[in-house]
């Protein structure tokens, strides 16, 4: 088999390997759903009468949509945190709205990961509208999160409504005695 690489799969070299091969390396959800749609897919479901090019480009187009939703709903969740939980106690360890700079940063990116998500409803095209919410994942989402997690280290550990990571991966080990 072509695929068989028994590596690091990560690795640049493999990218390179799969080149090579005449394998598609693909980096997102986004971009690996797309593949059904294109002539190659689509010459082999035919083919094998599994799918016809029709029945994959509603598949895919269904694929996408459920991508859409997902983003979404992550990231309404996320600004819903922010809103009920973190500016809260921000405001309760002193933080300023109107003189700190890390306040008004986070501000703004709320703001336009708000809009962005709004946005995402005025795309009728199924595939511009999951890279764009690819695009809220990994860049508006991720930019917030930081600003988060800036603040979280202002925040004394007893007043942060949220449990810190080693909190989340290890409580239930005291169970385990």
């Amino acid at each position: 088999l072509k695929a068989i690489f028994n590596d690091n799969n990560y690795a640049e070299e493999w990218r390179i390997e799969a080149e090579t091969r005449g394998l598609v390396c693909v980096d997102s959800v986004v971009d690996g759903i797309c593949q059904l749609t294109q002539e190659k897919s689509i010459a082999l479901f035919e083919s094998l009468n599994v799918l016809s090019q029709k029945e994959l480009k509603e598949r895919a187009d269904v694929m996408l949509e459920n991508y859409v939703i997902t983003v979404e709903v992550e990231a309404r969740c996320m600004l819903d945190m922010i809103k009920r939980q973190i500016i809260p106690a921000a405001r309760s360890a002193g933080l300023k709205e109107a003189t700190d700079e890390l306040w008004g940063r986070l501000g703004k990116s709320v703001s336009s990961m708000q809009e962005e998500v709004d946005d995402l409803h005025e795309i009728d095209e199924f595939e511009q509208q999951a890279r764009k919410a690819r695009e809220v994942r990994l860049t508006a989402m991720t930019e917030v999160r930081a600003l988060c997690d800036e603040i979280e280290k202002l925040v004394l550990a007893s007043d942060w409504p949220i449990a810190p990571y080693p909190e989340l991966l290890f409580d239930d080990m005291n169970y385990c005695k």
